[in-house]
C-alpha cells in the first residue's frame, strides 16, 4: 500500500509508538552482547513500518537502516532522522554484501509474503548475516485461539497464519546453528486462575523466531542467558491451569453452596422481619400521608391568602403610583402658572414703564407741536401780508416761469434717472444668476450685510433695484420698511391732540369708554397701537 492508509491501520490495531518499542525491549538481551563484542554493528529491518525497532537499535549504538513499501511508514521514520528506503525486502537483500549485518530482523513481514518468499527470505538473510549474527521474525501466534480465527484476518494484507513449528524449522533447514521461541504479549500468566475466555485468548498474541548463525564461542556464550529463558505463555500450560484450576473450584463451589444454605435461611428469617417493619413503616406512613394532605390544605388556604394580599399590595401600589404621577404633574402645573405669573409681572412693570416714557415723550412732543403751530401760523400770517404787498404781485410773472423752469428741471431729471436705471439693469442683467446666489449669501450673515449696506447707501438707486429684487425672488418682505408701531401710532396721536392719559388706561384695562371721543383719524392710529400692544404681548408670552 501506498497511501497512509496502513499507517492508521497500525496505529489504531498495533499501537502507539511507544508502547511498541516498549514491547521491541525484549530483543535487547540477544542484541545487547553481538554490539559489545563487534567494533562495527550493522542491523538491517525489513518492513520497518513507523520505524520503532531502528530508533531503539541507534540507541543501543547500531548503524541500523530499514527498508518498506509504504510511503505512510517512511514518513514517519524520516520524521526522526531514521535511515529508511522505500524497496521490497527481498530484493534490497540480493544486494547486501554476505556476512555484512549483525542482525537481520521483520516484524510481522513473513505473514504478508507467499512461502516460497519466505524460504528464499531466510536464506538470504543466512547469507548477509557476520558469523554469531541473529536473525529476528516476529509474527501473530495461531496458538492463541482468538488471533487464529479472528484477529489475524482484521489486516487484509495477511496471507495465512505461520505456526511457531514451522517457522523454527525453517530457520533450522536454511542452516542456523540454534533457535528460540519466544512468545510474546500474553494478556494472562500460566499462575493465575484462568477462565475459559483465558484459554481462548490468554495465550500470547505474537511470537517470535530468533535464530544464531553459526560463529564464534564468545558470541553464542554472550547469548546464551537470552536464549534460555522462558517467554510467554503456551496453550498445553493455560488449558492443564485451567483444568486443575476447575477442579478446585468445584470443590469450592459446593462448599459455597453450603454456606448459601445457611446463607438463604438468614435471609429468610430476616425477610420475615424486614415485612413486618415494612408493615410498621407503611402505616406510619399513611400517617404521614395524612398529615401531609392537611399540611398540604393549609399550605393551600395560606397561598391563597398571600395571593389575595399581594394582589391588593399591588393594586395599592398602582394606585399611589397614579397619585404620585397625578401629584408631580399638579406641582408642574403650578410651577409653570407661577413662572408665567411672574413673567407677566416683569411684562406688566416694563410695560408701566414704557407707557411712563410714551406719556412723557407725548407731552414733549405736544408742546414742541404747540410751538410748531404758533410759529408756523406766524409764518402764515407774514406770507398772507407779503401776498397782498404790491411788490408780491408785480413779481408773479417771474415766480410764475420760475416755477415751469422747475418743473422743467424736475422732468429732465426725472427722465436722466429712468436712463440710468435702465442703463443699470441692463448691466446687471448678465450677472442675475450671479446675484441671486450673493443676494442669499450677504443676507444670511449680518456682518456682511451692515458692511455692504454702509457702502451701497451712497448710491439709493442701486440699493432700491436690489432691495425690489430682493423682493421679487422672496428674500425680504415689505414688513421690513415698517416702522415700530407704537412710535408711529403715538406720533398721530400727538398730531391731532387728542388728551391720553384716559385713552391709555383704557388700552391697560381694556375698555373702549373714552373712543367716543376721537375723531376717524385718531380711532385708526388707537386702534394700530391697541393691535401693537396685542402683538407684543403674544411675543412675551
Amino acid at each position: 500500500m501506498t497511501d497512509n492508509f496502513y499507517r492508521a491501520f497500525e496505529d489504531k490495531f498495533r499501537g502507539p509508538r511507544e508502547l511498541i518499542k516498549s514491547r521491541l525491549r525484549v530483543y535487547l538481551p540477544f542484541a545487547t552482547p553481538l554490539r559489545d563484542l563487534l567494533d562495527h554493528a550493522a542491523a538491517v529491518d525489513l518492513g520497518c513500518g513507523r520505524g520503532e525497532w531502528l530508533e531503539l537499535l541507534r540507541e543501543y549504538g547500531y548503524d541500523a537502516q530499514g527498508v518498506d513499501i509504504d510511503e505512510g511508514m517512511l514518513e514517519a521514520c524520516r520524521e526522526r532522522g531514521l535511515a529508511a528506503h522505500q524497496r521490497e525486502a527481498l530484493n534490497f537483500l540480493h544486494e547486501l554484501p554476505d556476512a555484512s549485518q549483525a542482525i537481520v530482523s521483520g516484524f510481522h513481514i513473513v505473514e504478508h509474503i507467499p512461502f516460497e518468499n519466505l524460504k528464499l527470505l531466510v536464506r538470504e538473510a543466512m547469507r548477509v548475516l557476520q558469523p554469531g549474527g541473529l536473525l529476528i521474525l516476529e509474527t501473530p501466534n495461531p496458538e492463541n485461539l482468538v488471533v487464529a480465527t479472528s484477529g489475524f484476518y482484521v489486516d487484509p494484507t495477511h496471507q495465512r497464519p505461520i505456526p511457531s513449528q514451522l517457522l523454527a524449522f525453517l530457520t533450522q533447514h536454511a542452516g542456523f546453528k540454534r533457535n528460540k521461541v519466544l512468545r510474546l504479549q500474553e494478556p494472562l500468566h500460566a499462575d493465575s486462575k484462568p477462565t475459559l475466555l483465558s484459554v481462548l485468548n490468554g495465550v500470547s498474541p505474537d511470537y517470535a523466531i530468533v535464530a544464531q548463525k553459526k560463529g564464534p564461542k564468545q558470541f553464542f556464550k554472550a547469548t546464551t542467558p537470552a536464549f534460555s529463558a522462558e517467554y510467554g505463555v503456551t496453550l498445553e500450560a493455560l488449558a492443564s491451569a485451567y483444568h486443575n484450576h476447575e477442579d478446585f473450584r468445584a470443590r469450592v463451589q459446593e462448599a459455597h453452596a453450603i454456606a448459601a444454605k445457611t446463607r438463604i435461611s438468614e435471609l429468610e428469617s430476616r425477610i420475615l422481619a424486614t415485612e413486618a417493619h415494612a408493615r410498621a413503616q407503611e402505616a406510619r406512613a399513611i400517617a404521614a400521608e395524612t398529615r401531609a394532605s392537611e399540611l398540604e390544605s393549609r399550605i393551600l388556604a395560606t397561598e391563597a391568602h398571600a395571593r389575595a394580599q399581594e394582589a391588593r399590595a399591588i393594586a395599592a401600589e398602582t394606585r399611589a403610583s397614579e397619585l404620585e404621577s397625578r401629584t408631580r404633574s399638579a406641582e408642574g402645573r403650578a410651577q409653570s402658572q407661577e413662572d408665567r405669573a411672574v413673567a407677566a409681572e416683569a411684562w406688566a412693570q416694563s410695560l408701566a414703564q414704557a407707557l411712563d416714557q410714551t406719556q412723557i415723550a407725548l407731552v414733549e412732543a405736544k408742546d414742541e407741536f404747540d410751538s410748531a403751530t404758533r410759529q408756523a401760523h406766524d409764518w402764515h400770517e407774514q406770507i398772507q401780508h407779503l401776498q397782498r404787498s404790491i411788490s408780491w404781485r408785480i413779481t408773479s410773472p417771474l415766480r410764475a416761469s420760475r416755477s415751469i423752469i422747475a418743473l422743467t428741471y424736475r422732468g429732465i431729471k426725472w427722465l436722466i434717472r429712468q436712463l440710468v436705471s435702465i442703463l443699470l439693469f441692463t448691466l446687471c442683467l448678465p450677472f442675475l444668476p450671479l446675484l441671486l446666489l450673493v443676494i442669499p449669501f450677504v443676507l444670511a450673515r449680518p456682518g456682511l450685510r451692515n458692511t455692504i449696506g454702509q457702502h451701497i447707501r451712497h448710491y439709493p438707486r442701486l440699493r432700491s433695484i436690489l432691495k425690489r429684487l430682493a423682493h421679487r425672488i422672496g428674500y425680504i418682505s415689505h414688513d421690513t420698511n415698517l416702522v415700530n408701531p407704537l412710535t408711529s401710532a403715538a406720533s398721530r396721536i400727538d398730531q391731532c391732540g387728542i388728551e391720553l392719559e384716559p385713552i391709555l388706561s383704557d388700552m391697560e384695562t381694556g375698555n373702549m369708554n373714552h373712543t367716543g371721543q376721537l375723531t376717524p383719524r385718531a380711532l385708526k392710529i388707537y386702534e394700530s397701537l391697541h393691535t401693537a400692544i396685542k402683538h407684543m404681548d403674544r411675543g412675551n408670552s
